[in-house]
């Protein structure tokens, strides 16, 4: 059985709506833009905060970004929302 099995009928028709939308993709150049011209290598909960977005819209955008080979995983620091030990992401060019 497939992990997705697992998720309701509704949630997969949401998440093909907002990738559809082209709202999915406009959220992933958003977050593309903080990673590769911040002033830092930044965390999740920093580019999710400078955004405005949630930080689980955050994860799954940059998530699509690595596997597109357009940002890659820099090093780990304390991030400045969380304080804890994260890891933080650079534009692969």
């Amino acid at each position: 059985m497939d992990v997705m099995d697992y998720v309701p009928h509704t949630q997969h028709a949401a998440y093909e709506d907002h990738v559809n939308s082209g709202k999915a993709s406009t959220q992933a150049r958003r977050v593309f833009i903080v990673i590769k011209y911040g002033a830092y290598h930044p965390t999740n909960r920093e580019i999710a905060k400078a955004l405005r977005m949630e930080p689980g819209t955050v994860s799954a955008r940059r998530k699509e970004l690595m596997q597109e080979n357009k940002i890659t995983e820099a090093g780990v620091r304390r991030c400045t929302i969380s304080k804890r030990m994260v890891k933080t992401w650079r534009a692969c060019w």
